[in-house]
């Protein structure tokens, strides 16, 4: 997630974002790979995603029933069987590409250090507006179209900072 350009992600318990857009890449025996969208494929790995829609109208023709469903199958027979079986399954998981892990390390600590801008020349913008006796939600957006963050309440009364677009 970004907003004006600049990373964001989510900090709130259970709802931990990543920053940036993401593709997943798939590698040989599922080994998948969620990076940033300047990165490229390792060698061996195909994207995921694809582009179906451009503009607001559907990029290429769309798929019959048919051809989906054999779609489907494919994916699920490529599938390894620990992740098939019915009872007590083991899905793959996704490994994060080393830019992706560096630039959610970075933003979390410019979120927690409280600093709304990428850079600290501008400190006078806070990440957080927290009252003594509780957080509050800001309704309204900044000039670049970004509201600024909220920090919201845990169970246990402490505030965690989260910012969204």
């Amino acid at each position: 997630m970004a907003c004006a350009g600049r990373p964001m992600m989510r900090l709130s318990t259970g709802k931990v974002t990543a920053p940036g857009a993401k593709p997943v890449f798939r590698g040989p025996a599922f080994s998948d790979t969620l990076a940033l969208r300047e990165e490229t494929a390792q060698p061996g790995a195909e994207p995921l995603l694809r582009r179906m829609m451009a503009d607001g109208r559907r990029v290429g023709a769309p798929r019959t029933l048919g051809s989906a469903r054999m779609a489907f199958e494919a994916d699920v027979a490529a599938l390894p069987a620990s992740a098939r079986r019915i009872a007590d399954p083991w899905p793959p998981t996704a490994t994060w590409s080393d830019r992706l892990v560096r630039l959610t390390g970075g933003t979390r600590r410019r979120i927690e250090a409280g600093l709304h801008g990428a850079d600290a020349a501008s400190p006078g913008r806070r990440l957080t507006s927290v009252d003594p006796g509780r957080a509050r939600a800001h309704r309204h957006r900044r000039a670049d179209g970004c509201r600024p963050a909220r920090a919201r309440r845990r169970g246990d009364g402490t505030a965690t900072p989260s910012v969204g677009p």
